[in-house]
């Protein structure tokens, strides 16, 4: 082999030794930020002074919504990214039935698996993990002490529990507590005052109260 090829052979072995160093020492904040796919995030994320904070002290997972489910979401934006983030760093397969969010008063992110067409699907509330694009991981150094970040893609926006009133936060209801609070709630144009009537006719209120995890679907 020629000396020419050996410096070719080498350079490439090089540039691909540099590349994948820069892959594994990318931040958290970097990856989001040069994904374009990601920018309405990024605007958020750099919005909020305690998800900056978080990113740069903290271990974290962040569930990051693409620009086409910010496309299809009304509601407000405040503290939203926040709703989008955990301070326990949690790779898709490590990740349990819940993880509590950075919201204030934590609010649980609930994870669903499904079989899916292509294997199994993973789910944070309504939003599906684009699980190719997700798990990554990087690390950052703070006064000694190496934090963990995972970054997960997912394709709708999570949208918190809201209460109307500042006096009366609600942060984790039940069904009943849902449904008995409903109109503290933001809930746009939704109300579920008669369904709640019925409830309370039929006695099934121990239905709703019940421990564990079920889908329950509310009449518009």
């Amino acid at each position: 082999m020629s000396s020419i090829s050996n410096c070719c052979l080498f350079t490439a072995a090089v540039l691909i030794a540099f590349a994948i160093e820069i892959i594994a020492t990318q931040t958290m904040d970097a990856r989001i930020r040069d994904d374009s796919d990601l920018s309405q995030f990024y605007q958020l994320l750099e919005a909020s002074q305690v998800a900056n904070t978080t990113l740069t002290y903290r271990h974290v997972t962040v569930f990051a919504p693409t620009n086409r489910a910010f496309q299809k979401y009304n509601g407000t934006t405040k503290n939203l990214v926040l709703y989008h983030m955990s301070n326990f760093p949690k790779t898709i397969e490590n990740l349990g039935d819940s993880i509590s969010s950075e919201l204030e008063g934590n609010p649980p992110l609930w994870v669903t698996r499904r079989p899916g067409t292509h294997g199994q699907e993973v789910y944070i509330n309504n939003a599906k993990i684009l699980i190719d694009r997700s798990n990554f991981q990087s690390k950052v150094s703070v006064g000694g002490d190496v934090k963990t970040q995972v970054l997960h893609i997912i394709n709708e926006v999570l949208e918190p529990v809201r209460s109307n009133s500042m006096e009366l936060p609600i942060y984790s209801p039940n069904a009943f507590e849902f449904l008995n609070q409903s109109e503290n709630l933001d809930l746009g144009v939704h109300r579920l005052r008669i369904f709640r009537q019925r409830i309370l006719t039929e006695k099934k209120e121990d239905v709703f109260k019940a421990d564990g995890r079920y889908d329950l679907s509310y009449p518009r």
